[in-house]
């Protein structure tokens, strides 16, 4: 969120005081401190944006009221970004070897000297 944005956040908010007794009843006054609270915390240069909106969502009644005038996002909001580079080539293939005595062993590419076997030390195969 750019500053502009967490600005017209915390006005709204501001605006939202006067609400507040309408919107929520007697729970207006904890959430009249928690808010000067946060208020206080952006005056000083901290970024209140997270708890602002945290808070906002608490009642359906200032979520609804906030919504309209500036969109929160959801905590279910998650975005996708595939890794970088071709997908074709994020599975590497395999080269398979085989000891005589059926170990297998994978490797990501072909040897230039067959490797010997983890478990019998005998020298594998490429399959």
């Amino acid at each position: 969120m750019s500053s502009d944005e967490e600005n017209k956040l915390i006005t709204e908010a501001k605006n939202i005081l006067a609400e507040l007794p309408k919107l929520l009843g007697k729970k207006a006054e904890s959430v009249e401190k928690e808010l000067e609270s946060l208020f206080a915390r952006a005056e000083s240069g901290e970024s209140i944006k997270r708890p602002l909106r945290s808070l906002l969502r608490q009642y359906e009644e200032t979520r609804k009221w906030m919504e309209k005038r500036v969109p929160l996002p959801t905590n279910n909001d998650k975005s996708y970004s595939p890794l970088a580079g071709d997908p074709d080539l994020s599975e590497m293939p395999l080269t398979v070897y085989k000891c005589p005595n059926n170990h297998i062993q994978r490797f990501p590419r072909v040897l230039s000297n067959p490797p010997t076997c983890q478990t019998c030390e005998l020298l594998m195969t490429k399959q």
